[in-house]
């Protein structure tokens, strides 16, 4: 029944997503404005385009903008900023940073108690971040300097919602701690001094390295992916687009993955796990008390002489375990997704010893 339950209503394929009405009132607005200043928006076709516009609008009408010192707000301001939270989450299933509550727009640098000094912008712990207008509208001018502010101040969002709960998307809240572990690598060089590909201020933290590498990733990916291929690939991953693949809005689907592992250093999974974070602490934290349960079960059954209760035992394992299979083998449509290494040891490692567990309990309540 989780299995069913898990396919249907929370990993089913989206197979709605390619179609988006095309007869929004506002999607000519929206559609002259991003090709006057968003670059990434050029380069998609018409459905692509229509996905961004309506994504753009669907994440207009959530987040609060507010202007400080006088800065007069227009309705420009709000398309720009939603248009760069699209090209940011552009491969995610869910356009919206749920932490992110408002944003706030002061008309050049301004001054924070928090640092005590003048900067250009802040992404604060409780989902407000504060961008200097100028410099933001700076970052969409020259598209290949490397500085964009507002996707620079997002990153550091995105990266926050992943450490502090579920809500957003499961493969980048699944997938970045092994991205990070990564990208430490790059870190490291780039702060030893032995890797000069990114600006200096990369070299602060990791959370203003990651941000740097965003923006890189959008700016320059030629030379991004020509420079540190292993490191720009796994991002790709991580975010679900390719700023190379122009011929194809963007796509990196498990045949890229394919293509790319034959290259990169440290392979890129071909096949996703399916859970939410919450699940995948659960399988973290639960291993060995499980594994222990389990043992502990089975051994007590083996010296009580119970071979036909374990016999019983092992007709519900594996019918259980056929169910989760099957499962996964719908969602991805291949087998090696079931014969895939890193899943089979998550599956005989974790998933087994836990069916085994809810077996016997459940023939111990139901049963007996």
């Amino acid at each position: 029944m989780w299995a069913y339950i898990r396919y249907f209503h929370i990993v089913q394929p989206d197979n709605n997503e390619a179609f988006y009405d095309a007869s929004h009132t506002d999607f000519n607005t929206y559609n002259q404005f991003y090709e006057d200043n968003i670059p990434y928006f050029n380069k998609l076709d018409i459905n692509g385009k229509y996905k961004f516009v309506e994504r753009s609008i669907e994440i207009n009408e959530r987040i609060e903008i507010q202007t400080r010192e006088e800065l007069v707000f227009t309705h420009e301001m709000s398309m720009y900023i939603s248009g760069c939270l699209t090209q940011l989450t552009y491969g995610f299933k869910n356009p919206h940073i749920e932490m992110l509550k408002g944003v706030v727009i002061y008309p050049n640098h301004f001054y924070s108690r928090l640092v005590e000094n003048w900067v250009k912008g802040l992404a604060m712990g409780n989902g407000v971040v504060f961008l200097s207008w100028y410099h933001f509208v700076e970052g969409y001018e020259d598209s290949r300097d490397t500085y964009n502010l507002g996707l620079h101040e997002f990153a550091h969002m995105l990266r926050m919602q992943t450490m502090s709960s579920s809500n957003l998307d499961n493969k980048f809240s699944n997938y970045f701690n092994e991205y990070n572990e990564i990208a430490m690598m790059s870190f490291i060089s780039h702060r030893n001094g032995t890797d000069d590909f990114f600006r200096e201020y990369g070299s602060t933290n990791e959370a203003e390295f990651f941000s740097v590498c965003i923006e890189n990733f959008f700016e320059i990916p030629d030379l991004f992916e020509a420079e540190l291929p292993t490191l720009y690939y796994h991002l790709c991953y991580l975010l679900n687009q390719n700023p190379l693949n122009t011929s194809d809005n963007y796509t990196f689907d498990r045949e890229d993955v394919k293509l790319v592992n034959k290259e990169v250093e440290s392979k890129i999974p071909e096949y996703e796990h399916i859970y939410s974070k919450h699940e995948k602490m659960f399988w973290e934290q639960a291993t060995s008390i499980n594994l222990f349960v389990f043992l502990v079960l089975i051994l007590a059954a083996i010296a009580n002489g119970r071979y036909l209760y374990l016999f019983n035992i092992s007709l519900l394992l594996i019918a259980s375990s056929s169910i989760i299979l099957l499962v996964r083998y719908l969602y991805f449509k291949n087998l090696k997704s079931i014969l895939n290494n890193d899943y089979l040891v998550h599956f005989f490692k974790r998933v087994v010893p836990l069916l085994t567990i809810i077996c016997i309990l459940f023939d111990y309540v139901i049963l007996q």
